[in-house]
């Protein structure tokens, strides 16, 4: 065998780990379609929930617990947790607010709605403007999703030619034809 065809050998066997290689972004890229697209169905559902309920209204609940998420000059943003009443049954949810402060057992007014199984819930969503917000991190993950999906078929593409074009130079074993 000439040492032309032994390096042509060896150059086929790297080619074909790099296109096996090439499947770690593919499944990077399934990850961030199926993250970006789960979250659009979700948030998409969360605002038609929200919007087909019969009963939205505005309840006083009790802050159980609260930090303070954003501290800039003005209204900070708190992460609560709540304790409110919906004829006569009680419930816990949490819910993001906006204000100068919130302390554990102060009482707030909040809005709240009935789920499609009886419940009330805080709405996640309640208008195209928020679901808009929601979903900026959802495109981000299908562009970046899209994008490695691009970059792994090209590389695995070009791999594949480069297979094809070695082994079609290879020249077989002596032996093999004896």
């Amino acid at each position: 065998m000439s040492k032309k065809n032994e390096k042509r050998k060896r150059n086929l066997e790297r080619e074909k780990a790099n296109a096996r290689t090439a499947i770690v972004p593919m499944i990077a890229a399934i990850v961030f379609l199926a993250l970006g697209a789960i979250g659009f169905f979700r948030n998409s559902g969360a605002l038609k929930e929200y919007e087909a309920s019969a009963d939205i209204r505005t309840v006083e609940a009790a802050v159980t617990d609260t930090k303070c998420t954003d501290n800039t000059v003005g209204d900070r943003t708190w992460y609560t947790h709540l304790r409110y009443e919906v004829d006569g049954r009680t419930y816990n949810d949490t819910a993001t607010l906006h204000t100068h402060s919130v302390n554990v057992g102060e009482r707030v007014d909040i809005e709240v709605y009935q789920r499609p199984n009886g419940e009330y819930a805080i709405p996640e969503i309640t208008n195209s403007s928020e679901l808009a917000a929601e979903n900026i991190l959802n495109i981000l993950s299908l562009a970046v999703g899209a994008v490695l999906t691009a970059a792994s078929v090209v590389w695995l593409a070009s791999s594949l030619r480069k297979i094809k074009a070695l082994e079609s130079k290879i020249q077989p074993d002596e032996k093999e034809n004896a």
